[in-house]
C-alpha cells in the first residue's frame, strides 16, 4: 500500500530509470533464492540467476550480494557444526561481488553530485534513512530504531533467526548499504533522496514495522495497550511524513508534466514539419543532428507510439467540397496543428454534404478519431464502411462541441473507408485523421483517465491498513 501513492513517479514517467524497479524485483528474488534456501536446491539456482540480473541491471544492483555474504558469514560465525551449508552462498557471492566490482565504471560527470566531506555525508545519509521525514536528518533514529535494536539484539545473543526474522534482517540491511550508497554517490552538500531512490527507502518502512512485531515477541511489555500506543505513535508519525512529503512531489510532477508536454508537442511537430528548429530548444547543439536523424528513419517513425503520429490526409473519392480542411468553428482550436476535416466552411453550419474516403488499412488493433462539433445529434453520421460488412457507426455517447475529444473502437481486419454525412443546416462536425494504436496503449490511456480513482482506492485502503489495529482493539464484543 506504501507504493500507491507515486513518490517515486520518474520511474513510473521515464523510461531511462525503469532499471529501479528491476532492480528492487532482482534483489527480492536473489535474496529469496540465496538466503532463504538451501543450496543447490531450484531455489538457490533461481537466486544465482537472478543475482546476475541485479549485476548488470545497474550499479548498486549487487548491494544485495553484500548483504547475503555478511549474513553467511555471521551464520559460519555461530553455526560452525553447519558451515559447510552456508559456505556454498558466500564463495559465490564474494564472486559476484568481484565481478560487479571489476565492471564498475565511473561517470565522470557525476563527479560534482558525491558527499566529498564526512558532513554531507552523514546528513545525506540522515535524509535517507529518516524518509518519509527527509527534512529532518535525525527522524532516522526514530524511523530505523526498531531495526537498529532488532538487529543490535540478533548479534549480541547470537541468535538463530528464522527465515522470517532473517529475511527482514536482510531487507533492512540492503535498504541500510542503498541509503549509504546515495548518500555517497548523490550526498553532495547534504542533500536528500531525490525521487527516483524512494521506491527503495520505502522498504525501510516494512523493514522497521516488521522489526517492531518481533521485538513485541521478545519483549515484555507492561500490557498490549502500552505497546499499541508506541506502534500507533509510529504510525501517526508515518503518515503525517508521508502527507508532507506528498505536496513537494504533487509540484514536481505538474511541473515535469507541463514540461514532457511542450517536448511532445515539439517533436510531433517536427515530425509534421521536418523542421528541425523546435528541436533545439531542448536538445544540447552537439546532440541535435543525432536526434533528428533518429527521429526521421522510417523504421523508427513506425514503432512510435500513436501520440507521435500525424496521419496523412485521408482522400475522397466523390467531388463534394463541403467537407473541406480545417472546416470547423472558428471557436475550436486546432488540433495539433494537423490538417482535419469539416463540414463548417465558408457558408458556416448551414453547409451540407458528404465526405467518402478511399479504402484505407491500419496496422493495429484498435482506431483513434478526434472529433469536434455536434456528431451525435440528427442528420450528422460519420461510418466506417467494410465490403461485404455491415457498418460500423461512429457514435459518441456526448458530442465534442466546441472542442476536440478522440473516439475509440476497434479496427476491422479488413480495408475500410470512412463516410461522413452532413444534412443538416443548422450544426457541423469535425474529424482528425484516424491513428492506429495497439490494445495495450489503449488500455493505458484508460488507466491514466481513471488514475484518480485508483490512488483514492489505494489511499482508503492504506489509511484502513494504518487505523483498523487501533480501532480494533477499542471495540468490545457484544453479549
Amino acid at each position: 500500500m506504501l507504493w500507491i501513492v507515486p513518490y517515486s513517479w520518474p520511474n513510473l514517467t521515464n523510461g531511462f530509470y525503469s532499471p529501479w524497479y528491476f532492480m528492487s524485483l532482482f534483489s527480492l528474488i536473489t535474496l529469496w533464492g540465496l538466503l532463504l534456501h538451501k543450496s543447490f536446491s531450484y531455489q538457490w539456482w533461481i537466486g544465482i540467476i537472478f543475482a546476475l540480473f541485479g549485476i548488470f541491471n545497474m550499479g548498486a544492483g549487487f548491494f544485495i550480494l553484500i548483504v547475503i555474504s555478511i549474513v553467511k558469514m555471521y551464520y559460519m560465525l555461530i553455526d560452525k557444526g553447519n558451515k559447510n551449508l552456508h559456505l556454498p552462498t558466500f564463495i559465490i557471492s564474494i564472486l559476484f561481488i568481484l565481478v560487479a566490482v571489476i565492471l564498475y565504471q565511473e561517470v565522470e560527470k557525476h563527479e560534482y553530485l558525491k558527499a566529498y566531506d564526512i558532513t554531507s555525508f552523514i546528513i545525506a545519509l540522515g535524509k535517507n534513512l529518516a524518509w518519509p521525514w527527509i527534512p529532518v536528518p535525525l527522524a532516522s533514529l526514530i524511523i530505523f530504531s526498531p531495526f537498529f535494536i532488532f538487529l543490535f539484539r540478533t548479534l549480541w545473543l547470537r541468535h538463530n533467526p528464522n527465515n522470517a526474522e532473517l529475511f527482514v534482517l536482510a531487507l533492512g540491511g540492503w535498504v541500510l548499504l542503498q541509503a549509504t550508497g546515495m548518500a555517497y554517490a548523490r550526498g553532495v552538500d547534504g542533500v536528500g533522496p531525490g525521487p527516483k531512490y524512494m521506491d527503495i527507502l520505502i522498504f525501510g518502512i516494512i523493514a522497521n514495522l516488521l522489526s517492531l512485531t518481533f521485538l513485541k515477541k521478545v519483549y515484555k511489555f507492561d500490557s498490549l495497550v502500552r505497546f499499541n500506543s508506541l506502534v500507533n505513535i509510529r504510525k501517526i508519525i508515518l503518515v503525517s511524513g508521508l502527507i508532507g512529503l506528498l505536496f513537494p512531489i504533487i509540484g514536481q510532477m505538474q511541473h515535469e508534466k507541463e514540461l514532457n508536454n511542450e517536448k511532445l508537442e515539439k517533436t510531433r511537430e517536427f515530425i509534421r514539419t521536418e523542421d528541425a528548429s523546435p528541436l533545439t530548444i531542448y536538445v544540447p547543439e552537439h546532440e541535435q543532428n543525432y536526434l533528428v536523424s533518429v527521429l526521421s528513419k522510417p523504421e523508427v517513425r513506425a514503432f512510435m507510439p500513436h501520440t507521435m503520429t500525424v496521419p496523412k490526409l485521408l482522400k475522397q473519392t466523390i467531388d463534394d467540397n463541403n467537407f473541406v480542411v480545417n472546416g470547423f468553428s472558428p471557436s475550436v482550436p486546432k488540433y495539433q496543428n494537423e490538417q482535419v476535416l469539416g463540414s463548417f466552411n465558408k457558408s458556416g453550419s448551414a453547409a451540407t454534404g458528404r465526405f467518402e474516403s478511399k479504402f484505407i488499412t491500419l496496422k493495429h488493433s484498435m482506431i483513434e478519431i478526434p472529433l469536434a462539433g455536434y456528431l451525435n445529434e440528427d442528420g450528422l453520421s460519420m461510418q466506417l464502411i467494410i465490403e461485404g460488412e455491415k457498418p460500423i457507426d461512429i457514435l459518441p455517447e456526448k458530442s465534442a462541441k466546441e472542442k476536440w475529444q478522440s473516439y475509440y473502437l476497434s479496427a476491422p481486419d479488413k480495408p475500410f473507408k470512412i463516410v461522413a454525412v452532413d444534412l443538416r443546416h443548422d450544426s457541423w462536425f469535425a474529424f482528425a485523421m484516424p491513428r492506429s494504436l495497439g490494445k495495450f496503449s489503449y488500455l493505458t490511456l484508460k488507466l491514466l483517465e481513471n488514475s484518480w480513482i485508483l490512488l483514492a482506492l489505494g489511499l482508503l485502503a492504506l489509511l484502513f491498513c494504518i487505523s483498523f489495529p487501533f480501532f480494533k482493539n477499542r471495540l468490545k464484543p457484544i453479549g
